[in-house]
């Protein structure tokens, strides 16, 4: 559960994104392509992904919402407060860089951070683009948590699906930092808890529980097989983080007969039982 480590997952799970290396390759969008690439959840799971194929950096950043700018930016100054950096904390400036002090981070926008490190990780990850160059996007349906926030769930590379979450604001849908990212933000913000209380969340990593489950929806992934989207609160010591995610109920598993119950207790329990060892 260490920063390190969430660091790695954090460039494996980009895989499910991503279909080439991401270049910085600026083309002109017009307002009526945007205005299309916005006008839905599902529209803009796909803009996002077809970006990427054309190695189109540009108009994958500006799909995230403005807030999102202002979270990673705040992530990256706190990446560069440190005096006495350790080793993950120095792996991770690296991919800020031409952002490598305090002062160009200060002065950056968290849109030039966000596509900073975007092209940083995908160049630290060596035949990524050959892999992912023949990736599809497929969608498997939308859950909606608010009317205003829906997750899309998409598979590119991995089996495994993931969700595209988005927010709706001022009548355009925007995405937002995806899951991977998610978990390293989180990641540093336990590192810096558990640092002012000077013990190693490594020496915590075996009393990490599982908290509470939040059951959002799921979604038809074939005859056989549901995903179903929780955010589970998972706890280490007195620190809380949450996880977004997709796990996989199958027909004959306890947890199938209760999908469609309006009362989530007994798929949260199926569920418990399920994860545990």
């Amino acid at each position: 559960m260490g920063l390190l480590r969430s660091l790695i997952r954090f460039r494996k799970g980009m895989a499910r994104l991503l279909a080439s290396p991401l270049l910085l390759i600026l083309t002109p969008v017009s307002a009526q392509d945007i205005a299309k690439s916005q006008a839905s959840p599902v529209a803009v799971a796909r803009a996002s992904f077809e970006a990427l194929k054309r190695q189109d950096t540009r108009v994958f950043v500006g799909l995230f919402h403005p807030d999102e700018f202002k979270r990673f930016k705040e992530f990256a100054s706190e990446v560069f407060r440190y005096d006495k950096p350790d080793a993950a904390i120095k792996e991770i400036r690296k991919l800020f860089a031409p952002y490598d002090s305090a002062e160009r981070v200060a002065s950056a926008s968290g849109s030039d951070l966000l596509t900073a490190f975007l092209k940083n990780t995908m160049a630290v990850t060596p035949g990524l683009g050959e892999i992912l160059a023949e990736a599809e996007l497929q969608i498997l349906g939308e859950i909606e948590e608010q009317p205003d926030r829906v997750h899309v769930i998409t598979r590119t590379v991995l089996p495994r699906p993931s969700p595209v979450s988005c927010q709706r604001s001022d009548g355009r849908w925007y995405q937002l930092l995806n899951e991977e990212t998610m978990r390293l933000i989180s990641a540093l913000e336990r590192k810096k808890h558990f640092d002012k209380k000077g013990v190693s969340v490594e020496q915590l990593s075996e009393s990490v529980t599982m908290d509470t489950i939040d059951v959002l929806g799921h979604v038809a992934d074939g005859e056989d097989t549901a995903q179903v989207l929780c955010r589970v609160t998972m706890k280490i010591d007195d620190f809380s983080f949450p996880i977004l995610g997709c796990y996989p109920v199958r027909r004959g598993e306890t947890a199938w007969d209760h999908l469609e119950d309006n009362d989530k207790t007994k798929l949260v329990d199926a569920l418990r039982a399920k994860w545990s060892p």
